[in-house]
């Protein structure tokens, strides 16, 4: 059964994380054409909530199953723990920011592209969505760097 449970865990890993490397190239092709802003922001959000978001968890889930099933004490490897609050930081903060400044980044993109079709001049990207998406950035670098982390110890699994 932990074979099984390990199966489910690299698999969700690989479904909720891979494309998370994209975002990156997704928001630089916006900036470079922002007509496509808004399509870039709904796309990246899509790929969150049907993708990422369900394998996460899917991928704890079946941690906390190969621990159970595999009867592993969790305190008494260093890697484990560790990884185990890494990933739980990185959940809740993308849960209570990342998530929602993606959401909002969404909004704001769809209502620059409407204001832009009625007023007509093309203008630059509000200062307020430029903003958000610096903080998108940041968010998505901590993100990224948190899950390399977590993909070291739990591969490398090493002795300290």
């Amino acid at each position: 059964m932990f074979e099984f449970w390990l199966f489910v865990h690299i698999v969700a890993t690989v479904v909720a994380f891979g494309p998370t490397y994209t975002f990156p190239a997704i928001a630089a092709l916006a900036r470079k054409n922002p007509k496509h802003a808004p399509f870039a922001a709904e796309i990246t959000d899509l790929i969150e909530v049907r993708y990422v978001w369900p394998f996460v968890v899917l991928a704890g889930i079946s941690g906390v199953a190969m621990i159970v099933v595999g009867d592993i004490p969790t305190f008494d490897i260093p890697w484990l723990y560790i990884s185990i609050i890494i990933y739980a930081v990185a959940v809740v903060f993308s849960a209570l920011v990342q998530t929602p400044n993606s959401r909002k980044m969404v909004r704001l993109a769809v209502q620059a592209a409407e204001a832009q079709q009625t007023e007509g001049a093309p203008t630059g990207p509000p200062p307020e969505l430029e903003a958000l998406g610096k903080k998108l950035q940041l968010g998505g670098m901590f993100l990224a760097v948190s899950s390399l982390i977590v993909f070291y110890l739990m591969i490398i699994q090493p002795d300290f």
